[in-house]
């Protein structure tokens, strides 16, 4: 059996105390570890680690956890608010740019020429009777917070 090195033993060393470790390599570590001061000396230092396990400080759960900021139910809101304006501007400019593209492909040539489009198509893009996707946008400023939050959800959804 040949003689094992210090870096295999360092690495065999957490599982000295464990059953993980095969007769033949228990052998060599033990081997190996008696006769080398610095292993040894790391193998006493791993067994009193396990002896001696470290805990935290009492409290400190409690120490972090009062440090942490906490959100305050306005907070919240003020984020959905600006999370839904946010993602309705946002489907404005897309719905905007799509009944564009659609004005922009149909269109007769000619400057003074007017563009018809399907009855129905603008409700598609925004399902309400207060404004447009072309550009009008919908009055919001009516819905309650929790009405806007309920909203909100819908659009993440």
């Amino acid at each position: 059996m040949s003689a094992m090195d210090c870096e295999t033993a360092r690495d065999l060393l957490p599982l000295l105390h464990g059953t993980q470790l095969n007769a033949r390599d228990r052998a060599g570590l033990e081997a190996h570890v008696a006769g080398c001061d610095g292993c040894r000396a790391e193998a006493e230092l791993l067994a009193m680690l396990r002896r001696n396990p470290a805990r935290p400080p009492a409290g400190l759960a409690e120490r972090i956890l009062d440090g942490a900021p906490v959100k305050r139910a306005g907070q919240q809101r003020a984020v959905g608010v600006l999370a839904l304006a946010a993602t309705l501007a946002g489907a404005l400019l897309v719905g905007r740019g799509l009944v564009q593209e659609l004005v922009d492909v149909g269109a007769p040539a000619g400057p003074a020429a007017s563009v018809e489009l399907p009855a129905g198509l603008l409700q598609s893009f925004w399902p309400a009777d207060d404004g447009l996707a072309a550009g009008i946008a919908p009055a919001l400023h009516h819905l309650s917070v929790d009405e806007l939050e309920v909203l909100l959800a819908e659009l993440e959804s």
